[in-house]
Formats: structure tokens, C-alpha cells, sequence
């Protein structure tokens, strides 16, 4: 047999079929149906004197039929043929067909020509002379049988070949033979595999069916409990969470299903030591736990209390009742504070529980020994004394705040030493350093040594006090030298002393001065160049009240620093 080329084409033509061999004097004929291939280039018959072979190579020839001369009367050949197509790729085999030449046989009846073969078809006696017969056309007209004659049967044998049906597609099923209609297609694959999530498909290149899985089909849409995928052969298989954890211990992780994310938001909760001294700790959201800061910046903290013990304060008494923050409502006989350096209110000194319910404060002013000197803005009576709106009493405390218990004595006498008329009424009062006292009135002033104004301030050099007051005055603070007018608007109504020099001042009404103005709810402050009758030096806002929760509709009728 041919052997084929290398590389390219290597699919050898189809096997010939129908293969006939008829005899004659010298010569066998042999007749086969054609192939069909586009590409076939030769046919090769094969013949051998023993069925089966081993056949030789006899001869080529492109027609579909062959005389075989080479043979001697009597003696039984074997054929077989193949088909070669133009890359010398060799089918195989195709059915043996034999036939015995003979001599002319002389006859006188069809019967002794007779040789007991079907197949090489009924010979006959023609001029006396023995004739072959015609050999039996077992072709059927269908295309995909082998068609061949049965010797055993002296029959035509058409049998199903479903290779010859086979159009080398997988994806359309596998073609069949039928012996009376030819050809029939056949069902394509059934590729489900009976898995939702999976896209089945037939691969023409593998021969097989593709089950590719397709995870969106089992997402339900929802983040937080994580991507479903699809498994080739269990089916969609659920998520598995977001890990959400920060691992920052102050946040809380949560998944948001709004914004498909994970939420870590700062709790400051769960920082807090719970002590105060240290400052509020924070949380971070990627931080973690932030220390605080010194509440009292610096100063002596009381961590049984939560409080500042240390820093200046700024005490004040109100013209009528206000809601000061963390406090409550206060009465113009009572004290708040205001922590400078912690930015909270606290009440000092609750009056009412002193029995100055029916008097109003007009001035304030604390001794270095912690007592409280106070003037009112009318006569009464205070702690079983008889005082006048020019006096000044003095608080001698056992306790302060919101339970104020103490003893009220005689402090001055305005009257001893010339503040006897209403315009002399005290209306602001304070202590130097060295602990003189600083007096201002609602009006005109003409004490013993000295006489001003409403926007003045004027030290006492006392040579005693008590209830038998003796000593003089001098200008202290010229209002009208560093811009307060004599108008009512700026008619100082509340002064303090700092330990650096500084004037605290309060007016009645709204005021304007180089560098500052206001209302009569803040406290500026006066850093004086020079005092006395020639006063002078610069203005600054110490306290915006109304920035500190406190209406502008309060009016401070008193202050103090206390450092």
C-alpha cells in the first residue's frame, strides 16, 4: 500500500465499495462504484490467488472499473481495491470480489453453461457457445450502504454503513444510515447539565458539551453577605461576609448595604478612661484611641470632683436675672464665676441663702483673705446691720456655691467721709495690689480730697475703717482722659483690679473707646501708662459674654478677677 506524506492532509479517502469481478476467456473484469472525495487522485486493485490475500499489487487505474488479462483459464482470483487521494493518503481495502476465467465452453442449453455461481450473474449459451453472465447490480441507490452480493445467500446484501453518514460535526448529533432512506440526521446533544448557574454549550472543537459557570446568576443583589459564586457541579454556593473589621479597637464596623462598603465609625465611647485630669480621650478612625488634652491647662485639676481647681476667674454680678450655662437662672444677689482657663460658669455665692433676697449687688470685691466686700444698690438691712447705698459690707464666708453660709460686718461708712449725696452712691468698687479700695459713683463725686465723675474710679487712703471710717480720696482712673464720656452710656458700673495692673470695667450702656467698643453685657479691659489726673493707656475686650451663653440682654453690674 502507498504510505501517506508528512504534514498537511492526512485523512485517507473512504474504503471503495461494491467491488464485482466477472470472468471471460483470459480475462477477468472488475466494476466499482466511485468515490465521492474531491481529492482523489488514483484507485490501487490488489489480487491474490488465496482469500483473504496476501494480495500484490496488480495495477492503478482512475476509472472505476478494470480488465485483468494477466490471468490463466480455470484458476480462481481475489480482488481488492483502494482509493488514493492526491497526498497519497491510501483507504483502506475495499470488498473482495473473485472470479474464474474460462475457455468458450460449446453448448446446446443455457443449463450446461451454468457454473453454480449467483453472483457473476446467469451465463448463457449463445451460437453454441458458453457466454458469462452478467454479474448481479447489487447497487441499491443509497448512498450509505455497502452494497455487495452474498454467494452463500444468492442474494444482494445492503447493509447500513453509518460512517459513510458522518459529516464530521459533533455539535449536530451523530448522522445515521438507514437502508431505504439514506441518510437521517440526528439530535444534537443534550449539553444541560442540570445546574442553574452554569451556561451549557457544545465545543465542536473538543467533541464535548461546556459547562461554563456564570457567577452573576447567583448574586442576590446584596453586598453584605458577600459574592455568591457558581460551582460547576453543586450549583450556586453562597458568600462569604466582608470582613469589616478595621482593626482599630475605638470603631464601630459595620457593613453598609446602602453603600456597598463598610462603615468604621469613631466611638469615643469607648476610648474614655473615665478620669478627668487627663482630658476627654478621642477615637480615631484609623488612629485608634487619641490621648486628651489637660482640661485646666496647666492648673491644679480635682479629679474627685471633675473639676479645675486652679486658673484666674472672673467673677460677676448681674443688673436682673439671667441663665448663665451650666448653671441656671442667678438673681442680681447672687455670683457666678467664669473658669478662664476650663471656659465654665459655676455659681460662688447664692445670697438668697444669706438673705439678700430683698437687696440687689452694685459692687464687688474679695479681700486677700478670701472674704467678699459688697455695696447695694439700695438701703437695707444686711445680716442685722443697717447700710446705706454708699456703704460697703463685708462677708466673712464658712461656705460658697449653691449652700452659702457665712456672717456679714461693717466694712466702710460713705457717709463718714463726705458720699452723702444720692449721686454718691457706690456703684463700683475694688482692691489695689496692696489692698486699697477703689470706689466709683452712679454720679458726681466730691469726697474728702478729691471729686470727679460716673466714669471715674478714685482710691481710699484710709486711716480707718469700720463703722468709724476715716482717711481721703484721690483720682485713681480719669475716665474722660481715655474716651468715656460723661454720657450715661459709659458711666463705669463694675471694675476689678488684676494682680498685673489691669482694670476690668463694665459701663451701664454701650460703649466705644480707642480700640474697642461694646455692650453693657462684656467686660474690657484698661492696661494703664499712667494713672490718676493724668490717665492714660490702651482698651481690649476681656469678655464677649454674649460668645460665652449669655444673653445681650444681661447687663454685668459687678466684676472681679480672682487669681
Amino acid at each position: 500500500m502507498a504510505s501517506a506524506t508528512t504534514g498537511g492532509d492526512t485523512t485517507p479517502p473512504a474504503a471503495p465499495s461494491n467491488l464485482t469481478a466477472a470472468p471471460g476467456d483470459g480475462v477477468v473484469y472488475l466494476d466499482w462504484d466511485d468515490n465521492t472525495e474531491p481529492d482523489l487522485m488514483v484507485y490501487m486493485i490488489y489480487r491474490s490467488t488465496t482469500s483473504g490475500g496476501p494480495y500484490e499489487e496488480l495495477d492503478n487505474d482512475d476509472p472505476s472499473e478494470f480488465s485483468d488479462p494477466s490471468v490463466v483459464n480455470g484458476t480462481t482470483y481475489y480482488y481488492v481495491v483502494t482509493a488514493i487521494d492526491t497526498a497519497y493518503n491510501e483507504s483502506a481495502y475495499s470488498n473482495e470480489a473473485s472470479a474464474t476465467p474460462q475457455a468458450p465452453v460449446s453448448c446446446t442449453f443455457d443449463w450446461e453453461c451454468d457454473d453454480g455461481t449467483y453472483c457473476n450473474g446467469a451465463e448463457v449459451c449463445v451460437l453454441s457457445q458458453c457466454q458469462a453472465g452478467v454479474p448481479v447490480d447489487c447497487d441499491d441507490g443509497i448512498a450509505c450502504t455497502d452494497d455487495s452480493c452474498n454467494e452463500g445467500t444468492d442474494t444482494c446484501d445492503n447493509l447500513a454503513n453509518d460512517a459513510a453518514c458522518d459529516d464530521g460535526a459533533y455539535c449536530n448529533g451523530t448522522e445515521t444510515c438507514d437502508a431505504e432512506l439514506g441518510c437521517q440526521p440526528s439530535t444534537a446533544p443534550d449539553c444541560d447539565d442540570g445546574v442553574e448557574c452554569t451556561t451549557d454549550s457544545c465545543n465542536e472543537a473538543t467533541d464535548s458539551c461546556d459547562h461554563t459557570p456564570n457567577h452573576p446568576a447567583c448574586s442576590n443583589g446584596q453586598f453584605c453577605d458577600g459574592e455568591e459564586i457558581c460551582h460547576a457541579t453543586l450549583g450556586c454556593q453562597a458568600g462569604t461576609a466582608p470582613d469589616c473589621d478595621d482593626g482599630v479597637d475605638c470603631t464601630g464596623d459595620s457593613c453598609n448595604e446602602g453603600t456597598d462598603s463598610c462603615d468604621h465609625l469613631a466611638n469615643d465611647a469607648l476610648c474614655d478612661d473615665g478620669l478627668f485630669c487627663n482630658g476627654e480621650e478621642t477615637c480615631h478612625a484609623t488612629l485608634d484611641c487619641q490621648a486628651g488634652t489637660d482640661p485646666c491647662d496647666g492648673q491644679p485639676c480635682d479629679e474627685e470632683n471633675d473639676t479645675c481647681s486652679g486658673g484666674a476667674e472672673a467673677w460677676m454680678v448681674f443688673t436682673a436675672n439671667v441663665t448663665v450655662p451650666g448653671v441656671g437662672t442667678v438673681a442680681n444677689e447672687d455670683i457666678v464665676s467664669y473658669n478662664l482657663a476650663t471656659q465654665t460658669w459655676s455659681l460662688v455665692f447664692d445670697g438668697s441663702d444669706v438673705g439678700l433676697s430683698s437687696l440687689a449687688i452694685n459692687g464687688m470685691a474679695v479681700m486677700p483673705d478670701g472674704t467678699i466686700l459688697l455695696t447695694f444698690t439700695a438701703a437695707g438691712t444686711v445680716g442685722g446691720m443697717s447700710v446705706d447705698d454708699s456703704d460697703i459690707v463685708r462677708f466673712t464666708p464658712t461656705s460658697l456655691g449653691s449652700t452659702t453660709a457665712g456672717s456679714f460686718s461693717f466694712y466702710f461708712d460713705g457717709s463718714d467721709v463726705g458720699l452723702t449725696t444720692n449721686d454718691e452712691d457706690l456703684d463700683a468698687i475694688g482692691l489695689t495690689a496692696s489692698g486699697q479700695l477703689i470706689v466709683s459713683v452712679i454720679g458726681n463725686f466730691a469726697g474728702t480730697g478729691a471729686s470727679g465723675v460716673d466714669e471715674d474710679l478714685f482710691v481710699f487712703n484710709a486711716t480707718s475703717l469700720g463703722s468709724t471710717t476715716a482717711g481721703s480720696f484721690q483720682m485713681y482712673f480719669d475716665g474722660s482722659d481715655v474716651g468715656l464720656s460723661t454720657s450715661s452710656n459709659e458711666d463705669v458700673d463694675a471694675a476689678g483690679l488684676t494682680t498685673s495692673g489691669g482694670i476690668l470695667l463694665s459701663t451701664l450702656g454701650n460703649f466705644s473707646v480707642r480700640g474697642v467698643s461694646g455692650a453693657d453685657e462684656d467686660v474690657f479691659e484698661f492696661s494703664p501708662t499712667s494713672l490718676g489726673s493724668t490717665t492714660a493707656g490702651t482698651f481690649q475686650m476681656f469678655l464677649d459674654l454674649s460668645t460665652l451663653g449669655i444673653p445681650t440682654s444681661a447687663d454685668v453690674i459687678a466684676v472681679e478677677i480672682v487669681e
